[in-house]
C-alpha cells in the first residue's frame, strides 16, 4: 500500500450486492464503470457531497507561482482515466456556476507500462474567484486541501490586485463546505 492509501476487504456477499446493485457502485476494474449514480443526481445536495468526497480523495488544490517567488495562483485539478466520468463531473460543476476547463485524452509517457504510456483526462478550476466559489458551493473536508486554502489566503493577503483582494475578503466569510457546515 502507498503511504496514505488504505484497502478494504469486504467478505459479506449481501453487502457487496447492496453496494453494487442498489447503490450502483462499481466493482472490479472501475474506470469504464465510473459515473455519478442516478439516485445521487436526483438531489443537488447529494451531488455536492459526492463531488466533495471525490475531490477530497482524488483532486488536488495547487498554488502556482506564475512568475513570482511565492505560489499564489490557485488551481483545482481532477484527473481520471475515464473521460466520460470527468466530463460528467465537469458538467455538474458548471451547473453550479463554476468555470471548468477540460483537457481530455492526454497521453502521458510511462516506460514502466507495457504500452509505454497511460491516458488520462483532467478538469481544471482556475483562479481566485473560482476557488472562493468552489469553497462556498463544494468545499473541502480534507485537511491537506484546507491547509492549502489557508496558505492561499496568507500568500495573497497583501496583494494589491483588486480582484484578489475581493476574493480574499469573500473567502473570510466562508463558513465551510456548502456554506452551511463547520467554520474553516
Amino acid at each position: 500500500m502507498f503511504q496514505h492509501t488504505f484497502g478494504v476487504i469486504i467478505r459479506s456477499k449481501a453487502l457487496i450486492q447492496y453496494l453494487t446493485e442498489v447503490l450502483l457502485l462499481p466493482k472490479n476494474r472501475k474506470y469504464n464503470q465510473l459515473r455519478i449514480p442516478a439516485w445521487i443526481k436526483l438531489d443537488k445536495n447529494l451531488v455536492i457531497n459526492y463531488i466533495r468526497g471525490l475531490a477530497d480523495t482524488d483532486f488536488c488544490l495547487t498554488l502556482k507561482k506564475r512568475h513570482t517567488p511565492i505560489p499564489y495562483y490557485p488551481v483545482i485539478v481532477g484527473c481520471s482515466e475515464s473521460k466520460k466520468f470527468m466530463n460528467e463531473i465537469a458538467e455538474e460543476l458548471q451547473s453550479f456556476g463554476l468555470n471548468v476547463t477540460t483537457h481530455f485524452d492526454y497521453r502521458y509517457p510511462d516506460s514502466r507500462l507495457k504500452k509505454g504510456h497511460y491516458d488520462h483526462n483532467r478538469i481544471y478550476v482556475y483562479g481566485h474567484s473560482e476557488l472562493v466559489k468552489w469553497m462556498e458551493i463544494i468545499g473541502f473536508y480534507s485537511p491537506k486541501h484546507l491547509v492549502k486554502f489557508r496558505k492561499w489566503q496568507e500568500n495573497n493577503s497583501t496583494s494589491n490586485r483588486i480582484k484578489v483582494q475581493v476574493a480574499i475578503e469573500e473567502s473570510k466569510k466562508i463558513r465551510g463546505p456548502g456554506s452551511s457546515c463547520r467554520p474553516l
